[in-house]
């Protein structure tokens, strides 16, 4: 999904390799102005915290 978004933010004229960045990004260009529905920016959210677990957390419970 980072890939994904962040191809959308090149085309767009905004690069980051930082996923809180983009997720911000993506929330202030794409979900506040409707352009997509909120559920997207939740999942990409909710994607990022769970890669966060899977990377940083001894035991992840899925």
């Amino acid at each position: 999904m980072f890939y994904a978004v962040s191809a959308l933010g090149t085309r767009h004229g905004f690069a980051t390799s930082k996923h809180g960045q983009l997720i911000g990004w993506f929330n202030k260009e794409f979900i506040k102005t409707g352009v997509f529905k909120r559920n997207y920016g939740k999942t990409l959210r909710d994607a990022f915290e769970i890669r966060k677990q899977g990377d940083y957390d001894a035991f992840i419970e899925f």
